[in-house]
């Protein structure tokens, strides 16, 4: 049995709250970590936290320039 075209234009798939918020809570860590890590750590961590806090600027810029075509 196949949905009416109104029907089926407007069904959406049902996401699990992992799902959704996965991205964020990863993308916060990585921030979190980053932070913490520049406060309290010297030589090679000292990188490793400035590239943690590079990852939302490098996503921003990625997401603005490269927009997803729908």
């Amino acid at each position: 049995m196949t949905l009416p075209p109104e029907v089926h234009s407007t069904a959406r798939p049902r996401h699990s709250p992992f799902m959704i918020w996965r991205w964020p809570l990863l993308i916060g860590a990585a921030s979190g970590f980053g932070l913490v890590a520049a406060l309290v750590a010297d030589g090679v961590l000292d990188a490793v936290a400035a590239a943690s806090l590079a990852i939302p600027v490098f996503l921003v810029c990625w997401f603005y320039l490269c927009p997803r075509k729908r």
